[in-house]
């Protein structure tokens, strides 16, 4: 018998019955300081009068866009304003330029106040504008799209966090530079001409500039980072300085010999804030201990803005501190060394969710495939794909891209789209198709090839792409037309370096690798002939059919996902990749004509103490695992119908931990008898460091490998 976990179209895990996996809750602490800032102001009052210096009085609209803040954010959207004005109602409708934003991206706040996730745009300044049944408020070049936005937002004054940078037409090019509040970021990579990746310098407390200075000309986007002094403001965790001073941390996973330097403080403190994972509002009387002894004169409970302060002489080096209230998933963090501690304290869900929330709007995108037939762009033979053998004909399918590598697109089809085009489609200069879309900054991607008429088996010769796409909720975008002078010819070898073994009787029982193609801003083309299994990957893994990046395609990258998978059949008969797996992502691959590596896999996760099905001794656990450690381990234990119970960070080399009595100790309810489930996550990420620990390492958009597996044991019979 195994505990199993689901596994998504690039090793996803979730976990059903009211547990997330470790990217919804994180994504629970947001991210960036593109945050909605709310500046206060004098907004005069309906039907007010304003008197300027030696001018006539004027009366005030009742119904007006003043402003917006922050006034600016990524051309991809995503970002959080406040639009500001006056006689805004329930049902309130806002449109940046003439695209709509989603309805449960909406929120009045009140008659002065609408909160707003900003949808995609294009570079530079646009209208906003507020609709509210038949009268409309607009305020011409309120909000403007910078040209490119970066990820993460936010890090520390001590420099050093790992960010990506992705823009919208900016031609980046090898040997630009990145400043960062006029001062250079390091290890500065140019991935593409839409994408950079760098390292950020030191800085000052609060908002800072980012600049891409090239040959020719410099980028500038203003306030788009923000540095923090303590904990990251939006995504939690650890932060500050070590608890016994400046210098005195000592390696969190220190060599042989290696040792604490001691406090030159007299009295170490430790500073702790309890929000709830969902709202982010303080959680007061929540239970907080260091340590696991009963007896310790640091535990206490949270005062009303969810803070508590432990201080003493003999608080000094790394540090395990737990969180725990009634009705809330326990948290500890295994040996810490830093001042400043914000735990998201994630409410247990309720077994009776509330109704659905308000559905989201999709776009429609059409146009014609045109190929080159006879030396010429127009209708007539597909000359890019072979005359047909027996049995087949020319088709081609036609795709938008996906957020990025975790996230399929939505079905082409939906809406009654007609996404499958043949030589017999109508059309002016090619062949006419209509693809449904998701709201955002897309490349629409055609490919065209042989398809067997029996059973609908399609091979690709020729692909198309129309980049730079703008679609809103609801829009209906026409002419796009789409040309397919691409051969699909590249064979890409993939090398997997020093996966775990696999064998076909056992738990992982076979390798899988996926092929995404990388538009930088314009998302990422899952093809559907991404994936390849296999069960031996001594020599390359070859998938024959890609492109060169040259063209519209120029800018182009190959991300690589390969993984050691259990590929199961559930109680439907369906196929699933679950636990255990081990999985590393390579992204940013240039050159197609040498292969491409993926390597330094984590090894997989085993229970030794207690073993599958047995039972916890002393509140102790532990787990192994070889040869390759992660950045941290996430834990989570949880109910055998998987509610959550608690969660534990651990350093990537600690695998052994003890659980507080927090039932005896805090007279917090007992951890229920019978099987429970225990899953160990070990995760890395460019640009970890583990006394910076935050909760935006949960989202599996920062992951570059990852490992899982799950068991069940006993707390008690």
């Amino acid at each position: 018998m195994r505990a199993t976990l689901a596994v998504g179209l690039v090793g996803l895990l979730w976990v059903p019955a009211g547990c997330e996996g470790p990217a919804g809750q994180a994504d629970a602490a947001g991210d960036g300081a593109d945050g909605a800032e709310v500046e206060p102001g004098d907004i005069p009052e309906a039907g007010e009068i304003e008197e300027e210096d030696g001018e006539e009085e004027v009366a005030i609209d009742p119904f007006a866009v003043t402003s917006v803040r922050p006034d600016h954010g990524t051309f991809q959207g995503g970002s959080t304003v406040i639009v500001r004005g006056r006689g805004f109602v329930e049902g309130a409708i806002v449109y940046f330029d003439d695209r709509m934003v989603q309805i449960p991206d909406t929120t009045l706040l009140n008659d002065n106040e609408i909160a707003v996730v900003t949808p995609a745009g294009p570079v530079g300044p646009v209208e906003v504008r507020v609709e509210q049944g038949d009268e409309n408020a607009t305020l011409p070049d309120g909000y403007t799209y910078d040209a490119f936005g970066i990820d993460p937002r936010s890090g520390s004054v001590a420099g050093g966090t790992f960010v990506t940078l992705v823009g919208s037409g900016t031609g980046w090019e090898d040997g630009d530079s990145v400043l960062i509040d006029g001062r250079p970021a390091s290890d500065v990579t140019v991935v593409s001409a839409e994408t950079i990746t760098c390292r950020t310098p030191s800085g000052s407390i609060g908002p800072a500039d980012v600049t891409v200075r090239g040959v020719v000309t410099d980028m500038t986007a203003r306030g788009i980072y923000a540095y923090f002094s303590s904990t990251d403001p939006t995504s939690g965790g650890l932060g500050g300085d070590p608890i016994g001073g400046p210098g005195t941390r000592d390696e969190v996973c220190p060599d042989e010999g290696g040792g604490a330097k001691g406090s030159w403080k007299s009295v170490g403190t430790l500073n702790i804030t309890i929000l709830n994972g969902m709202t982010l509002d303080p959680v007061e009387e929540a239970f907080v201990m260091l340590g696991t002894d009963a007896g310790t004169t640091y535990q206490g409970l949270t005062d009303v803005r969810g803070m508590i302060v432990f201080s003493g002489p003999d608080l000094s080096g790394r540090q395990t501190v737990t969180a725990a209230k009634d009705g809330f998933e326990s948290t500890t963090i295994e040996r810490f060394d830093a001042t400043d501690v914000t735990i998201f304290l994630f409410p247990i869900p309720d077994p009776e969710p509330g109704p659905l929330p308000p559905g989201r709007l999709g776009a429609t995108i059409s146009g014609e495939l045109i190929f080159e037939s006879e030396g010429e762009f127009a209708r007539g033979p597909w000359d890019i794909v072979p005359p047909p053998g027996p049995g087949e004909q020319k088709a081609a399918y036609v795709y938008v891209t996906s957020w990025d590598i975790w996230n399929a697109p939505p079905p082409s089809y939906y809406g009654g789209a007609d996404y499958r085009v043949t030589e017999e489609d109508p059309g002016i200069y090619g062949y006419s198709y209509s693809v449904f879309a998701r709201p955002g900054t897309v490349a629409v991607v055609a490919l065209a090839g042989l398809e067997r008429i029996a059973d609908g088996a399609f091979t690709p010769y020729g692909m198309g792409v129309a980049r730079h796409i703008i679609t809103g909720p609801g829009d209906v975008i026409d002419g796009v037309d789409v040309y397919v002078v691409h051969p699909m010819d590249v064979p890409l070898q993939i090398e997997v370096v020093d996966p775990p073994e696999v064998t076909p009787a056992g738990a992982p029982n076979t390798y899988r690798v996926d092929v995404f193609l990388d538009l930088g801003g314009d998302g990422v083309f899952w093809s559907p002939q991404k994936s390849r299994y296999v069960s031996d990957v001594s020599r390359p893994v070859l998938f024959p059919a890609w492109v060169a990046p040259n063209g519209e395609l120029a800018d182009a990258t190959y991300t690589v996902v390969a993984g050691a998978y259990n590929r199961t059949i559930d109680s439907d008969g369906v196929l699933n990749d679950v636990n255990p797996f081990s999985v590393v992502i390579s992204p940013g691959h240039r050159n197609v004509w040498s292969p491409m590596t993926v390597d330094r896999f984590i090894g997989l996760p085993r229970a030794v103490d207690p073993t599958f099905g047995a039972l916890v001794t002393g509140n102790h656990m532990e787990f192994g695992n070889l040869p390759q450690d992660p950045d941290f381990w996430l834990i989570l234990l949880q109910t055998i119908d998987q509610s959550p119970l608690w969660r534990l960070i651990l350093p990537g080399c600690v695998k052994e931990y003890d659980l507080p009595d927090i039932a005896t100790i805090a007279g917090l309810p007992e951890l229920p008898a019978g099987y429970s489930v225990w899953i160990v996550y070990g995760i890395r990420a460019p640009g970890f460091a583990y006394d910076e620990w935050s909760y935006r390492f949960l989202s599996q958009n920062y992951w570059s490998a990852y490992t899982a597996d799950a068991f069940l044991f006993k707390f008690r019979e």
